[in-house]
């Protein structure tokens, strides 16, 4: 499989997605590339010539002459629509298995072996049979179909020789975040399935979304309340209480789109950053004092060991692992990112919380044209805090609809306490942005029904 852009904006785009896109082994991916950009290619990928044109590959975008030679096949939750560039072509069970061909009465005699017609386009369009494929020679039918286009949308070229997944990219979020989740389940399919059908990747597109998938674009807005550089001096105030002198080094684990970081780089601070979602850090690398960043998980190993004085994991980010020992594990990767006497700060969101703000919750907000309707549930049995996030943003017309899922654990303060003990760091403070000074030493009991969220620091070890 090729993966392959011919213009300079198109490779700057596809660039982009693939800094955080982790390459496959299977099928192991090459990459091509106009001259020029051969040192710009993301670690992990191997730039290979003359291979652009290989039977199977993935495009940035189409070009024109590709438009021209080969058919297209588009295909979503609602229609399929297959524009064919001369003759209809003989169309494999892979790609076309379960659908009844289906053409407008007015190409009916340059399609003689379609047998389904419909007078006109609103026809086809009122009805929409969804076992049907609607084959066509006239461009604009397909444009018209787009102008309300669903974020589900493929498009698939294709002849005797070549099959080619068109992502379509360009500079939005909304194209970025397709085209990242098309190229995930175009691999997972070669890999899992050996070819390419259009029943997997439909069905592995609606099970492959996760937390911070569109929302991503509109994090940044959604959290214009909270003052970062509060929380900032709140949390380095308590670092050079323990460290005696300000740090330097900071790493800043799940660092969604980097507003902690970024005030930490324009600081003159050196700053890595790493998350696991790399639409949270396709904004990221948006920011004008962008820390390094990284795709990993809390709990993948360090990407430097015995490196940082500082490491942040906050925005109750460990409350997203929903086992103990994650938790545990992303102490003791935190142990061996630290130099000795590195801080690491955390932060949970409470069942406080949990009870008097997000119990039983629906918000909306809107930004521009779309509007994220938030429905946040506490599952108090099991102690699980669930949002269901649904996008309706305008697209022509009409509205298309997104959804994702976000869970959390809520953790009480003994279960956090009891896994430090069990980590390699020790216990230095524990905060609260409502009061002030350290609480331990101080009465503990009732933590979790007392404060909406609370801060703990952790200290590797001198020696």
């Amino acid at each position: 499989m090729n993966i392959a852009a011919f213009g300079e904006q198109d490779t700057r785009l596809l660039l982009e997605l693939l800094r955080f896109f982790k390459p496959p082994e299977n099928p192991k991916p090459s990459l091509s590339l106009p001259h020029g950009f051969e040192n710009r290619v993301p670690a992990g990928w191997e730039l290979k010539e003359n291979e652009a044109y290989s039977k199977m590959r993935v495009v940035a975008n189409q070009s024109k002459e590709q438009r021209a030679e080969l058919n297209q096949f588009y295909f979503c939750s609602y229609f399929r629509c297959l524009l064919v560039r001369g003759n209809l072509p003989e169309l494999g069970p892979a790609l076309f298995a379960d659908l009844e061909l289906c053409c407008l009465a007015s190409e009916a005699g340059h399609f003689p072996q379609i047998k389904r017609h419909y007078p006109e386009l609103k026809a086809w369009l009122a009805d929409i049979p969804k076992d049907t494929l609607l084959v066509t020679s006239q461009a604009y039918i397909p444009e018209a179909l787009l102008i309300n286009e669903p974020d589900d949308l493929w498009l698939i070229a294709f002849d005797d020789d070549a099959l080619v997944l068109d992502l379509r990219l360009d500079d939005s979020s909304q194209a970025h975040y397709r085209a990242h989740s098309q190229l995930a389940v175009w691999c997972m399919c070669l890999e899992y399935y050996e070819e390419i059908e259009r029943l997997s990747l439909s069905r592995c597109y609606q099970n492959n979304a996760g937390s911070y998938g569109f929302f991503a674009e509109f994090y940044d807005r959604y959290m214009a309340h909270v003052d970062y550089s509060e929380w900032i001096e709140m949390i380095l105030s308590w670092a050079c209480h323990f460290m005696q002198s300000t740090p330097k080094v900071v790493l800043e684990a799940a660092c969604g789109t980097a507003k902690i970081s970024e005030q930490l780089v324009f600081k003159g601070m050196e700053v890595d950053g790493f998350d696991s979602s790399p639409f949270m850090l396709h904004e990221a690398n948006k920011k004008s004092f962008k820390p390094n960043l990284y795709l990993a998980s809390l709990t993948d190993a360090p990407i430097r060991e015995n490196h940082y004085e500082l490491i942040l994991c906050l925005f109750d980010s460990i409350n997203y692992l929903l086992k103990e020992e994650e938790v545990l594990k992303t102490m003791n990767n935190a142990h061996l990112a630290l130099q000795p006497g590195g801080l690491f700060v955390f932060d949970i969101s409470t069942i406080y919380n949990s009870r008097n703000h997000f119990y039983d919750e629906i918000n909306n907000h809107q930004f521009g044209d779309a509007t994220i309707v938030q429905h946040a549930f506490f599952d108090e049995l099991r102690l699980r805090q669930r949002s269901f996030l649904t996008l309706y943003r305008r697209r022509g017309t009409a509205f298309v609809m997104s959804q994702e899922e976000h869970c959390q654990r809520v953790y009480y303060h003994r279960e956090i306490i009891s896994i430090i003990k069990d980590s390699s760091l020790e216990l230095k403070g524990i905060f609260t942005t409502e009061v002030r000074g350290n609480l331990i030493g101080k009465r503990q009991q009732d933590l979790d029904n007392r404060y909406p969220r609370l801060f703990y620091m952790l200290q590797k070890s001198q020696s």
